[in-house]
């Protein structure tokens, strides 16, 4: 009996082993899936502080979004090696949640959202993907890197026809650092369902299909910086 037991274990033993073996090999082959718990694994290079990346409206993204890293951005696309990074991705203006000037909530016919605020719907409903050199990918749930703002902090007067009071919701998921060379990272949203951005009754016009959404891609470059990274 002893000899049959021991020999039943063995047995689980090795399926368990085979099993973590696969999935690790798996993770690996398709050159793994990053969340939000890896930010922490690798200590940014010391002058991450001094970062600015101006938009072409004359604003400072590192002050409008509080952060420190650095942006990619048409004119920001080159990156120290040894810092994070954060490819700016913003990609959706919305209403409040009690209506900006001259646009009150309104929706399609048949919508309803699952939030009562837009951004806030919006949020739930998204998560942000970055696919960094056609195999390394990071997958975030909207509400753990997406920063709520208003749009006239990107843009002094707002986006017309939409004043400054309309509402965004920008992206700002730190990436790891990459060696010196050329890169690309292509940014998408998936949204688990349809979304409305409270702004018309015109689904064409104000909603967001579920599924993956392309926002934009980078081509940027990674240049000598920290030495913990050369």
């Amino acid at each position: 009996m002893k000899k049959v037991f021991r020999l039943f274990l063995i047995q689980i033993c090795s399926l368990l082993f085979m099993i973590i073996f696969t999935n690790a090999f798996a993770l690996a082959a398709r050159g793994g899936l990053a969340g939000p718990e890896d930010q922490m694994e690798f200590n940014p290079a010391s002058d991450t502080e001094g970062n600015h990346c101006i938009n072409r409206f004359g604003q400072d993204l590192n002050e409008v979004l509080g952060v420190s890293e650095q942006f990619l951005l048409g004119g920001c696309l080159t990156v120290d090696s040894g810092e994070f990074y954060i490819p700016y991705s913003g990609f959706w203006n919305v209403n409040s949640e009690d209506g900006i000037p001259g646009w009150p909530v309104v929706y399609p016919e048949g919508y309803t959202p699952a939030k009562p605020a837009p951004v806030d719907d919006l949020i739930s409903k998204t998560s942000i993907k970055y696919v960094v050199d056609g195999h390394k990918i990071y997958l975030y749930p909207g509400e753990d890197v997406m920063k709520i703002i208003l749009t006239g902090a990107l843009r002094p007067g707002g986006f017309p026809p939409l004043p400054p009071e309309a509402v965004t919701a920008i992206p700002v998921a730190k990436l790891h650092p990459l060696n010196v060379g050329d890169h690309r990272v292509a940014v998408s949203a998936i949204l688990s369902a349809e979304h409305c951005d409270g702004l018309g009754e015109i689904e064409a016009q104000s909603c967001l299909p579920a599924g993956e959404l392309p926002i934009r891609t980078f081509i940027f470059q990674v240049v000598p910086g920290a030495a913990q990274s050369q």
